[in-house]
């Protein structure tokens, strides 16, 4: 007997477990299956005998849906998933007709996507609009409207597919990612990045944000690849095949030096181990923004999301996606909460025809300091001075508008 997929722990795997009519076979495995509109589906069975046992299989069945999901959300093309909405005139309308009898119905039918997973679609018939240039056009104002008013939702409600903050980014909740760059629940949730004094004067007379080179954060994990790629490659490459000539480790390897991400901390408070870790000196500061602004201040080019924290023992790290591999860490980091913002410094993909790179240590990004921070805290045990210090230096640069506090870390006990 076939059983279908379930939701959960057990999306797109089914059970089929079921006894040969001659009463000598049986057929006893997990079978991981995905549909598609617009291209052929994937399945792939793992069979008890195979992997001793109904209880193995399934978790290697598992581990490779977990992959596939991975490698969906990376992936550039849409797979028929939720939240690659496109807004432009000519995506998500398309022309078509009805036939009642002898008679010939023409209409542009316009779709846009809903917070509850799935999408509207809306026709607008020729002999209603004016013709066919008036139904045409009426779907895409129809269309535009909808997407302006999903993406408004989106910013005060929970999509289906985003997980709590706080949850972890692993794959083991009921539902999957649907992008590489994820965003938080809340798009206003506050960002912080903690720095010495210097390297915030470096920010203030510069008026923008550093980038540095993946190479040059002195982490030799940073786009590295786990061991379940190893494991799981045959299987996935099976379906869905490396495309670029060359390995994917040998893709990293060039990329990591033409590959530039600046680091927040996502948290609505501040963080008393943050301080510890990245303010070496008491004369440091955190500055202090939010999702919403740093995606937005710092251009199309640079694409923002939520790091994933993996069990890089078992996990897929897509490789589909030149720069996913940059938006994955090890589970020992998960304390981070961090927020990326991922920019490259050539074109990827002739770095991976072959074009030389030049080595740099990374890249300054120009924006309106007045609206990317919100605050600028200063260091919990700083002395008097070098908040007033802190203070005079950000008004000296222009930057009236940005409130400069000290820490409330630094605030007596009530007994």
């Amino acid at each position: 007997m076939r059983y279908v997929p379930l939701r959960g722990e057990l999306r797109n795997i089914r059970r089929v477990d079921y006894v040969k009519k001659s009463g000598k076979g049986k057929t006893a495995l997990w079978q991981v299956h995905f549909t598609f509109k617009n291209r052929p589906p994937i399945s792939q069975s793992f069979s008890d005998n195979t992997h001793g046992g109904k209880d193995p299989a399934l978790l290697l069945a598992k581990r490779f849906r977990n992959a596939l999901e991975q490698e969906f959300a990376a992936a550039d093309s849409v797979f028929g998933h939720t939240g690659k909405e496109r807004p432009e005139d000519e995506i998500g309308i398309s022309r078509s007709k009805t036939i009642r009898g002898t008679k010939v119905y023409w209409y542009w039918q316009a779709t846009w996507p809903n917070l509850d997973g799935n999408q509207t679609n809306r026709k607008f018939h020729d002999l209603k609009c004016g013709g066919e240039a008036g139904s045409k056009q009426k779907a895409i104002t129809a269309r535009k409207a909808g997407v302006e008013a999903y993406q408004a939702a989106r910013q005060n409600h929970v999509l289906l597919r985003e997980k709590p903050l706080g949850s972890g980014m692993s794959q083991s909740g009921d539902r999957a990612h649907y992008a590489l760059f994820m965003p938080p629940v809340n798009l206003d949730t506050r960002v912080w990045r903690y720095m010495d004094f210097t390297k915030f004067v470096s920010l203030l007379q510069v008026g923008g944000v550093f980038f540095p080179s993946i190479a040059s954060l002195h982490d030799p994990f940073e786009g590295s690849f786990a061991r379940g790629n190893q494991i799981l490659r045959p299987l996935v490459y099976k379906h869905m095949p490396n495309e670029f000539g060359i390995s994917a480790s040998e893709i990293v390897q060039r990329l990591r030096h033409c590959v530039a991400a600046s680091c927040w901390h996502m948290n609505e408070q501040e963080s008393a181990g943050m301080w510890k870790l990245y303010a070496k000196t008491n004369e440091a500061v955190c500055v202090q923004s939010n999702f919403r602004k740093l995606r937005d201040c710092l251009g199309e080019d640079v694409r923002v999301g939520t790091v994933r924290y993996v069990d890089y023992e078992t996990e897929w790290i897509p490789e589909s996606n030149p720069l996913a591999p940059f938006l994955y860490k090890r589970k020992s980091f998960e304390h981070e909460r961090e927020v990326r913002a991922v920019i490259p410094l050539d074109d990827l993909k002739e770095i991976l025809n072959g074009k030389s790179v030049e080595t740099t240590s990374g890249v300054w990004r120009k924006v309106d300091l007045n609206q990317l921070v919100e605050r600028v805290y200063v260091a919990p045990d700083a002395p008097d001075w070098f908040a007033s210090l802190v203070e005079n230096v950000t008004k000296q640069y222009g930057y009236h508008q940005v409130a400069v506090v000290k820490s409330s870390l630094a605030n007596s006990p009530l007994y």
